[in-house]
């Protein structure tokens, strides 16, 4: 990829998530490069301990288009995407699960919907097989937020979306804040690490 600034910015939050990053990246190179798009991938490793980190240093070798950052600590999805967003080049950001959830074959009908649109949500099918009691909530949600929009939104909670960034940089303070470590303590008697 050229040194330009990218039309596209795919964003991957990664936790313990060794065994399927590669799979969704290899997954999006092929996807974006078969449409011409000049693109990058940032991969925000969350603090993962199982190989996820040293996985996406060997996929950079690979891929010229893959970006990594890395939080020292478990920071939480919300803080992964925000960083991830803060460090998007790209004109449009598209943000996806890295565990496999998301299709990258689907960012397409994503990103032809912008413009007209800021932001596009992708929507979960009816083969999802969550947690009963997260499926139950986002039942709720979805009906309530369809409610209050005056129009069917099919899946309020979905990570899968393609955005305008200048459209979606002003409200990073709205994402959840990074989640505070945890002190260690070895004995009763030490101190709490701090990082």
């Amino acid at each position: 990829m050229s040194e330009n600034i990218p039309q596209i910015t795919v964003v991957i939050p990664v936790f313990q998530e060794q065994e399927t990053v590669a799979q969704t990246i290899s997954g999006i190179v092929e996807v974006l490069a078969a449409r011409k798009a000049s693109f990058e991938i940032m991969a925000v490793d969350d603090g993962s301990n199982d190989g996820s980190l040293e996985c996406l240093q060997g996929l950079q070798q690979r891929y010229g288009c893959l970006r990594v950052a890395h939080h020292q600590y478990n920071r939480g999805y919300g803080a992964a995407l925000r960083t991830g967003i803060r460090l998007a080049r790209g004109e449009i950001v598209v943000c996806m699960d890295a565990d496999g959830q998301h299709i990258p074959a689907e960012i397409p009908h994503l990103l032809d919907k912008i413009p007209p649109y800021d932001l596009v949500v992708g929507c979960r099918t009816e083969n999802y097989r969550g947690p009963w009691y997260r499926n139950a909530g986002n039942r709720f949600y979805n009906i309530f937020s369809s409610w209050l929009a005056k129009t069917e939104v099919k899946d309020l909670t979905s990570g899968f979306r393609a955005m305008k960034r200048v459209a979606v940089t002003h409200f990073l303070p709205l994402y959840p804040p990074a989640s505070q470590p945890r002190p260690r303590r070895s004995s009763p008697s030490s101190r709490p690490d701090t990082m």
